[in-house]
């Protein structure tokens, strides 16, 4: 993860800068977009929060949050200058549930950042609330029978 120091293979207590995450997220863009049929969207996810008491690539959940949240709000501000861009902000139905500075939350793991049973079901709804107006007209055609 980005927000993660040393993560990914980068020295230790480094960061993707953010303007370098925004630029590699642009070029992700670009070639998602370029594979796109005809008037389809790319589903851009957001990243989700952790508690703030949970340690997490060495900083403390305070700390890792700040981060996501900068890093969410770049992607979202170039989300936003994109027409083919529809965002699912699991940030934000997370702390829709769990509250802005948790300390912990039935829908992630107590002892680590992962999704309980519970939080993974939340998250796919989320998502899929996302998605789904997207299959509309699509999904009709699939799933209604030919009578003739």
């Amino acid at each position: 993860h980005d927000c993660c120091p040393g993560g990914d293979g980068r020295p230790p207590g480094q960061n993707v800068p953010k303007a370098e995450y925004i630029k590699n997220l642009n070029t992700i863009f670009e070639a998602a977009s370029g594979s796109l049929a005809p008037g389809g969207k790319i589903v851009w996810v957001t990243t989700t929060p952790v508690s703030n008491t949970f340690p997490v690539c060495n900083l403390t959940g305070d700390a890792f949050n700040q981060c996501v949240d900068e890093y969410n709000q770049a992607a979202l501000e170039l989300a936003a200058s994109r027409k083919d861009i529809v965002v699912a902000d699991l940030n934000e139905a997370v702390r829709d549930v769990c509250g802005q500075d948790y300390a912990t939350c039935n829908l992630q793991r107590y002892d680590n950042v992962h999704f309980t049973d519970a939080g993974k079901q939340y998250c796919a709804v989320v998502v899929a609330k996302a998605v789904a107006p997207l299959l509309g007209p699509k999904w009709n055609a699939l799933t209604t029978k030919d009578d003739e």
